[in-house]
């Protein structure tokens, strides 16, 4: 305590303040220290920027909107049961390596005799 003439330490002797600080002195004395902690800090800083660029691509890439020039389009007879309109997705996105497909069925009721009308879903 007398080395600072007579002011108080916030902290007890033996602190692990004090042993911080006795590991970080000589750092702060090296000037190649700050010249790494600049640039590890400008590293971050351009790896949280390249992050978030990319989740704001992710997010708003296609802008949700829907192409039709995107799509193929194959013509679905009327008499077709879902199972043969399964059959011709399945087909489809192995073909194409699971592009997205837009099916539109000009009417729900499509022939055939099922109670639940166009609704089995190809999974």
């Amino acid at each position: 305590m007398n080395d600072c003439f007579g002011c108080m330490h916030p902290y007890p002797a033996g602190h692990w303040f004090y042993s911080l600080q006795d590991l970080l002195t000589p750092l702060l004395e090296n000037p190649l220290f700050y010249v790494f902690s600049f640039f590890f800090a400008g590293m971050i800083g351009a790896i949280i920027s390249r992050i978030t660029k990319l989740i704001k691509t992710m997010k708003h890439g296609n802008n949700n909107k829907i192409s039709i020039d995107n799509y193929d389009q194959i013509e679905i007879e009327r008499y077709m049961t879902n199972e043969e309109v399964g059959r011709l997705v399945i087909n489809f996105m192995k073909r194409t390596n699971g592009e997205p497909l837009l099916i539109v069925f000009p009417e729900y009721d499509n022939g055939d005799d099922n109670d639940d009308k166009n609704t089995r879903c190809v999974k």
